[in-house]
């Protein structure tokens, strides 16, 4: 059977987590909220790693390279001051920018980190472009900016381009399955990652017919501590 956010958020967390886990060393996140109510995900450190590795694949492949400095919008209000052990031999280096402060802050904090790398959603780097486009000095062009979750609309992809000066490479992804199929450089298809993740396409429950729309059910092949299984 398919299965829903509103459906995993009213189980007890012990009928959606696999029994011999140990849930005090998963490492805990939540989606950003924006359908409803937040759904907290519980990741063991095996599935934590995969996730990490294939959001990895998909940076390198387009041209990311380790020792750049990347700049991320977060949903959360604090944003995480504290360094991972591999950003102190100068690798995935990162800081985050809070999408409750102004688009002036924003655009102080992009200036002082002077990210090479700058992932967000599409609202978020709207209003980025547009303050920026507002603005007298336009210093801030990452060499890749990274567009996750959502749907980017060709005319903002334009715009962003236009006003940071530089590519957008489209990310589909999400907290519960991770990178979930990114942009081909070669072409305008998308590379699903199908050795983590099972696509579906789907109208009414039933597998859609090619050149179809329909809803996209996931089932995770890492998530071991909180499965998502045919997960709308």
């Amino acid at each position: 059977p398919l299965t829903s956010k509103k459906e995993m958020n009213e189980l007890p967390l012990s009928e959606k987590t696999a029994e011999g886990i140990d849930l005090r060393r998963c490492r805990v996140s939540a989606t950003s909220g924006t359908t409803g109510v937040p759904l907290k995900i519980y990741l063991a450190p095996p599935d934590s790693t995969i996730m990490s590795l294939g959001w990895a694949r998909a940076f390198l492949s387009r041209g990311m390279k380790p020792w750049y400095r990347i700049g991320t919008f977060i949903g959360r209000r604090d944003v995480k001051e504290k360094k991972s052990w591999y950003e102190q031999f100068g690798i995935w280096r990162k800081r985050e920018i809070s999408n409750w402060d102004t688009p002036q802050t924003w655009i102080q904090n992009l200036r002082d980190w002077n990210p090479q790398v700058l992932i967000g959603y599409e609202m978020s780097l709207r209003i980025l472009g547009e303050a920026l486009l507002k603005s007298e000095n336009r210093d801030i062009s990452p060499k890749i900016v990274f567009h996750s979750s959502g749907i980017l609309e060709d005319s903002w992809r334009y715009f962003i381009e236009s006003a940071l000066q530089t590519r957008i490479v489209d990310i589909y992804g999400s907290d519960e399955a991770g990178c979930i199929a990114w942009e081909c450089g070669e072409c305008s298809a998308y590379h699903v990652s199908s050795d983590m993740v099972i696509v579906e396409i789907l109208k009414n429950g039933k597998p859609v017919h090619p050149g179809e729309e329909g809803q996209i059910a996931i089932t995770n092949l890492h998530s071991y501590a909180m499965p998502f299984i045919r997960y709308l």
